[in-house]
């Protein structure tokens, strides 16, 4: 068997190599016929010239892909540009892998996978605002799905969100939660989902606002906290305003540290505080004052409004002590005939078990109006509960 030699078989890989290169010629126009090269076959003149014209108009048709009025990639006429690796429709240049710019609308990148006209996403940088645009010709109403502002505001089913995260939905707006600890939705699963605030100090877990959790038996709002992966809130206030368009608002409720909770009052002193009025059936009136009186240890000569009398025909007649050592009643009736069926009472409780003494109640007359007041000897008496028929608050 003859071997070849080193020359020759370098030649033949050559042959090889220039051969692979004449395919990739194929169906960019004729090329010149080759004659193959067989085993032992001598390198004649004519193949070695066809092997050099062929090279020489695939090296022309190359030129002419990326050159000249026609050329498919072309940065001046042809519209699409491929630069250092980087592709540019509608730019000359690209300044990344893939760029697409248009100057008279919106440029705008299609993807379809379902047939017919309108079945495609497009994405579209929309050029009155500058902001990013992903639409849908099939969503019913707003076609732009998910629109981003330049300002970083995102909008879903809203071309102008008002906010970080606007959402257009009269329906279900937002869903949140997965299974407990998990980013999975397991089937007969309990569920749980958060919403916090970031803490003051960086590195502090965030503070807890919302909580929702459902299971087998119950599903549940938290308000705050039962979560060790947020810190509670030491204060929850609510706020209410009187009309629709009043910015703020004011303060009714809060929920301080202590658990305490007030109603009218920002600082309660007792687990439920109000500064105000509790009306029950229409016709309970229950006032609460918190630090409002100044009460001595002793006798008390001066006399205290506790609620204004909203009938001027009613006159405080007698007082009695119950069985409850921080209870007393107070018995008023229609002036100047009492008549049992119209004595409904006037109930003071004390914040504590110390009763007062000498306790005296009566009615006076001022400013057009009629006062419930009250005097005597105060042993750590602090706040007082005031219920009755034909009563109204102070404040």
């Amino acid at each position: 068997m003859k071997t070849l030699s080193l020359w020759k078989k370098s030649l033949y890989s050559a042959f090889i190599f220039f051969g692979t290169l004449v395919v990739l010629s194929v169906g960019y126009g004729a090329y010149s016929t080759m004659i193959p090269v067989t085993g032992g076959q001598p390198l004649t003149m004519g193949i070695w010239n066809a092997m050099i014209l062929n090279i020489d108009d695939l090296n022309t048709r190359v030129n002419t892909l990326t050159s000249g009025a026609s050329a498919l990639w072309n940065n001046v006429t042809g519209g699409t540009a491929y630069m250092g690796g980087k592709v540019g429709i509608g730019t000359t240049t690209p300044n990344t892998l893939l760029h697409v710019y248009d100057t008279g609308a919106n440029a705008e990148i299609d993807i379809q996978s379902v047939a017919w006209a309108n079945n495609h996403w497009g994405i579209y940088n929309d050029r009155t605002d500058n902001s990013l645009k992903f639409w849908n010709n099939t969503i019913t109403g707003e076609k732009n799905a998910v629109t981003m502002l330049s300002n970083g505001n995102v909008g879903i089913g809203t071309s102008s969100p008002s906010g970080m995260l606007d959402i257009a939905s009269g329906w279900i707006s937002l869903v949140l939660g997965a299974d407990n600890a998990a980013f999975s939705r397991t089937n007969l699963t309990a569920k749980t989902s958060r919403i916090g605030s970031y803490h003051y100090i960086n590195a502090e877990k965030p503070v807890g606002l919302i909580m929702g959790s459902s299971d087998a038996t119950n599903s549940y709002v938290g308000i705050g906290g039962n979560t060790s992966i947020m810190n509670a809130p030491t204060v929850i206030n609510f706020f209410t305003a009187a009309n629709t368009t009043t910015i703020y608002g004011t303060e009714r409720m809060r929920i301080d540290s202590t658990g305490n909770v007030g109603i009218g009052t920002t600082d309660p002193s007792a687990k439920l505080d109000v500064n105000g009025s509790i009306a029950e059936n229409g016709g309970l009136l229950s006032d609460r004052y918190t630090n409002r009186f100044t009460f001595f240890l002793g006798w008390d000569t001066l006399w205290y409004k506790l609620a204004e009398i909203t009938s001027s025909n009613y006159a405080i007649i007698s007082s009695t002590h119950n069985a409850y050592p921080n209870i007393y009643l107070v018995t008023y009736s229609m002036y100047p005939e009492a008549t049992s069926s119209i004595q409904p009472n006037v109930r003071i409780i004390w914040g504590y078990d110390y009763a007062p003494s000498n306790v005296e109640f009566r009615r006076v007359y001022e400013n057009n109006k009629y006062y419930l007041e009250m005097r005597g000897v105060f042993t750590y008496a602090k706040n007082i509960e005031i219920s009755g028929n034909g009563l109204k608050s102070l404040n």
